[in-house]
């Protein structure tokens, strides 16, 4: 017994890195209907508790309350081996077992709506999912690069080498996955580029002093081919994420609607969408925000917000590296509104999003994969408490 218990445990581990495997998942399947329940729950909340040991990040979104619906929802009486469905119509035993692992880990442990699940509810809901009849994929690494001559070079290309070759710059794929910009030297002025990513895409890309940058969707960030003979200047729109190299004597200088921000050498997340506010997160270093009436000296672990009339408010936030989740392929939804979200999922799904709550200043939070379908961002939305349909290539909130 104890054999199949450590089997058991292995399956779960192979499930949490994506490796369990069709056979893997019908031996999973008889595990869960001969241990008992609450021995489940042990075994998922011991390999659980590994996983995060060894550096898995995790975001504490569901309450008490949450926590007991969804157990109430799936872990019931009736294993997933034992429900009957009407005539004609299946669900794959795969997918109970992928939603039976995932829902437990998320109640037993409270992490975040990181692991995509397949819901079942009931069996009659089961059949009736509100799936786009084409559903919709979610946003790549893609953008473009314009030259200062108005030459738009691809960012697209999964090759590793030269993507674009010219007299003053070349920009390459690294191994690594990033898009580097590489000055040639050969061309003395400056010039400036800009980088920008449309609806649906995003990068991570080196700028030429070899700071890096990550771009959101619907984004943009302007530099000089020469970063290193004056101060470092920068212009942006949407949300960049940047990791700046520090060079003696050398500012690095953000510009935006929001103002300017000083920097020497640090990490930091600036999120410029709305022109009514925007916000900057400090993860290390310190730099100097400046509004058009206000100027602060931020500090690691700041967040700061610069209103239309330029007056900033920072407040200091512990798990200040939820703010640049979304560079590692999540969406955080802190204390959001409806419009909050469906801002986003326009953005990264580029589709029209339409707002039909009742009550859309109602708050949300919880952390959702940026990686999965429309048809499955629904499903986690509705976890949230977000309603949600889509009817003709539109995504209505309700």
């Amino acid at each position: 017994m104890q054999s199949d218990r450590q089997h058991f445990s292995d399956l779960i581990r192979k499930y949490i890195n994506g490796q369990l495997s069709a056979d893997d998942t019908t031996v999973f399947d008889r595990f869960l209907n001969s241990i008992p329940e609450e021995e489940q729950r042990e075994l998922f909340h011991h390999v659980w508790q590994e996983v995060l040991s060894e550096g898995k990040e995790t975001v504490q979104t569901f309450t008490d309350m949450e926590k007991k619906r969804i157990l109430n929802k799936v872990l019931r009486r009736d294993s997933p081996a034992k429900i009957s469905y009407p005539s004609g119509k299946s669900v794959r035993r795969e997918v109970l077992v992928r939603y039976m692992v995932a829902a437990v880990l998320l109640i037993t442990v409270g992490v975040g709506l990181f692991l995509y699940t397949d819901r079942i509810d009931s069996p009659a809901e089961s059949l009736a999912v509100n799936t786009p009849a084409q559903d919709v994929e979610p946003g790549t690494d893609r953008a473009i690069l314009v030259t200062e001559s108005g030459e738009e070079v691809a960012l697209d290309s999964k090759q590793v080498g030269v993507i674009k070759s010219s007299e003053s710059f070349s920009i390459v794929r690294l191994e690594s996955g990033e898009i580097q910009y590489q000055s040639t030297g050969q061309v003395q002025s400056s010039q400036r580029h800009t980088v920008r990513t449309p609806r649906g895409g995003q990068i991570n890309f080196l700028l030429p002093d070899g700071s890096k940058v990550w771009l959101n969707t619907s984004s943009s960030l302007t530099f000089s081919s020469n970063m290193m003979s004056a101060d470092r200047v920068v212009d942006m729109t949407g949300e960049v994420y940047f990791e700046v190299v520090k060079r003696q004597g050398q500012r690095f200088l953000v510009n935006g609607h929001f103002g300017q921000i000083d920097v020497l050498g640090t990490k930091f997340n600036v999120n410029a969408y709305d022109r009514s506010s925007s916000t900057t997160a400090l993860v290390e270093g310190s730099i100097r925000l400046e509004s058009s009436t206000a100027q602060v000296r931020m500090h690691p672990h700041q967040l700061a917000k610069v209103g239309t009339d330029g007056r900033i408010v920072t407040t200091r936030v512990d798990n200040i590296n939820n703010h640049i989740l979304w560079k590692d392929g999540f969406f955080y939804f802190n204390r959001a509104d409806a419009y909050s979200v469906a801002a986003q999922l326009a953005r990264w799904y580029d589709i029209e999003v339409v707002v039909q709550s009742a009550n859309p200043y109602q708050e949300f939070t919880g952390t959702i994969s940026r990686k999965i379908k429309l048809s499955q961002m629904i499903e986690m939305l509705d976890y949230l408490g977000i309603k949600s349909k889509y009817l003709n290539n539109k995504l209505i909130i309700l």
